[in-house]
Order: structure tokens, then sequence, then C-alpha cells
């Protein structure tokens, strides 16, 4: 959490905000801090946060070509500091966005003159069921991959590297599961998750192998 600005988040979805003048200079900014979940919360992988900002009144659209937001993820940086390609504007008064659920980012709202008015900010949960689709389709598929491997070589006469076919399901699966979260990390820990499984699994199945090759061997022996 970040200590000394105003906050938004589920348990706190909307406020109301007037930017004060920022010292040393004829600008006007605040700062909001929009907390998401912790990422051992993986119910909400499947989600996104949006994010709605607002003039409050029908006189504020007078002025909302004069406000600026941007949305960034450093703590440090100061206040109303964030880079000239950073700021948005809005042509109508309303600024939204999308984020994953799992981040804690900050907004920086500033204002290039006095303004009365002020901005409302919410944020709501919005659940995307399609990416279980895709979270489904990616496991299914790779570790499947060797069925489906063997079956396309069965149909096919053609010269075919099998290793190729392999590695092309594999990164089609990773792919799916890479977009089952809106979060890069979250989707990047399952991906990781897993090829560990995966590694244990063929572990598994070479020691089996051995196993069994040193039984048959023995038994020829006999």
């Amino acid at each position: 959490m970040i200590l000394g600005c105003l906050v938004v988040n589920l348990r706190n979805p909307s406020l109301e905000v007037t930017p004060p003048p920022l010292d040393g200079s004829a600008e006007y900014c605040e700062r909001i801090a929009v907390n998401g979940v912790s990422r051992l919360n993986f119910g909400s992988f499947d989600k996104v946060y949006r994010v709605l900002l607002k003039a409050t009144t029908e006189s504020s659209y007078a002025w909302y070509k004069r406000t600026q937001i941007c949305f960034h993820r450093s703590p440090s940086l100061e206040l109303c500091h964030c880079e000239k390609n950073d700021w948005r504007t809005s042509e109508d008064g309303v600024w939204s966005f999308v984020m994953s659920p799992y981040i804690q980012g900050i907004l920086d709202i500033k204002y290039n003159s006095t303004i009365g008015d002020s901005l409302s900010i919410s944020i709501e949960e919005v659940l995307q069921p399609w990416r279980y689709v895709f979270l489904v389709v990616g496991f299914a598929l790779f570790f499947v991959a060797p069925a489906i491997e063997k079956y396309i070589l069965s149909m096919v006469v053609a010269d075919v590297k099998t290793h190729s076919i392999n590695r092309m399901i594999r990164v089609i699966a990773l792919s799916c599961i890479f977009q089952s979260s809106k979060d890069t990390r979250f989707a990047f820990a399952v991906i990781v998750c897993c090829l560990v499984i995966y590694g244990i699994r063929s572990i598994i199945n070479l020691s089996s192998k051995d196993t069994s090759n040193v039984k048959k061997s023995k038994l020829k022996k006999l």
C-alpha cells in the first residue's frame, strides 16, 4: 500500500477528488493508489479491473481538456512527474482503462489551471470467463501433445519432423495459458508450474522405462 495518498479498491470502489495546488507550480495535482489483490487470490486470474474517471457535474465538462491523467507503478516517482508521453487527455470528459487485479497502480491527476469541480473515480471487477477456455485448452494441448503428434503423423505420408510438431503444439499451448490471465506475472507463474509438472512426469516416465528395460534384460538372461 502507498502511504500518504487516497486509495481506491474493491472495498472503497469510488471517490471524488479535487486536486490541490502543487507546491512551487501553477498546476494542481492529486495522487490516487489503485490497489489490487494478492496473487495468492487465484480466483481473480480470470478477472480485470476497470477504472473509470469522469467529471462529476455537467459544468465540469468545460475544462476536461485541461485535465490529464497518468497511470504508473512507481511509488518513488514524484507527484505529477510522469513523462510527457505518459499523460492522457480526454475528448469527452471520460477516462477509462483496464488493469490486472493483482497489481498496485498509481494514478496521477493534473489540472493546468484552477478548477472548482471534482472528478469521480470508480473501480469495478469485470469477469472474463473466456479466460477459463484459454487455460483449459492450454493445459490440455500441453499434456496431450504427444498423442496429437502421433495422430498427425499417422494421417500424413510426407516426411515430417516429429520434434517440430511437438514443439509447435506446445508453443500454442503456452500461448493459450499466457492469454488466460491479464496479469503477466501470474500467467508466467502458471506456465512455469506447467513446465515443472511436465519435467517431473518426464523423469518418472524415463525412470519407469529404465526399470522395465532392466527387468527385460534379467528375464533374457534367465
